[in-house]
């Protein structure tokens, strides 16, 4: 009757250990993805509206538009201060965020990440996260001493690479 009770016993611990690893696991998966404030999907009126954005500015046709903080002072990503944040809309949505930091913060960056989303997959000089149909990517070195998150969905990701 011992014996059983111990096996019992253990079998409860192993599933509570169990449950444990799956919850915090799930923990990352839904921890959503934002970047200086902004989620994807958010409308593109508020944000043309708003004098915070220069929306004139940047190249854009009708069913492609960016806008771009006139001031990125005080926006935070992971604890680092970001500048140069960029809005990218497909249509009437947001589909991409693009910022830039300074390159000797990457590494905390990344640990900051690999702590909300888990393991990145590691790519050229870049580290990415992917959650439903959205990507995170860190880049470190955009430009010469900076580095660059990118926020976008799949299907737009590969344009925003390529500018």
């Amino acid at each position: 009757m011992a014996a059983g009770m111990n096996v019992q016993s253990a079998a409860r611990r192993a599933a509570a250990a169990c449950a444990l690893v799956l919850s915090c696991a799930c923990a990352h998966a839904a921890e959503p993805l934002s970047l200086a404030g902004h989620a994807l999907g958010m409308p593109y009126d508020p944000v043309v509206k708003d004098a915070r954005y220069d929306c004139e500015s940047l190249a854009g046709c009708f069913l492609y538009s960016a806008c771009l903080y006139k001031s990125a002072e005080g926006r935070q990503f992971v604890g680092v201060a970001i500048d140069r944040v960029s809005l990218y809309f497909q249509g009437e949505r947001l589909s991409g965020i693009e910022g830039e930091f300074p390159a000797g913060d990457f590494d905390a960056v990344a640990a900051a990440l690999a702590r909300d989303y888990g393991d990145a997959t590691e790519e050229v000089a870049a580290l990415v996260w992917r959650q439903g149909s959205q990507v995170l990517r860190i880049q470190r070195h955009a430009r010469p001493g900076r580095s660059s998150v990118i926020l976008a969905e799949r299907s737009f990701i590969g344009e925003l690479l390529q500018r």
